[in-house]
């Protein structure tokens, strides 16, 4: 998935990832972007977080971005890292 000069901004997901949700060794890049006001509302620690960006097994790359004012009940109310995968900035 690739998002480049975009906002993502107001969603909300019963789980994880409100604003992006990447599951299975995707491949994610954010470039100047903006993501904000996103809500996860899951309540266990796999799914309850990540409430503007959700990485599952993945590589995310984010560059020139704003990630900001995301909230999660759980765990990364702006970006949530899970299990075995790369993240870079």
């Amino acid at each position: 998935m690739t998002v480049t000069n975009s906002v993502i901004s107001g969603n909300s997901a019963g789980e994880t990832g409100g604003g992006i949700a990447a599951w299975n060794a995707a491949t994610t890049t954010v470039t100047n972007s903006t993501i904000s006001d996103n809500l996860a509302l899951g309540h266990l620690s796999s799914l309850g977080g990540g409430a503007g960006i959700f990485n599952y097994y993945g590589t995310l790359t984010v560059m020139g971005s704003t990630i900001s004012e995301n909230s999660a009940n759980y765990d990364g109310g702006g970006v949530l890292q899970l299990w075995p995968g790369d993240a870079y900035q």
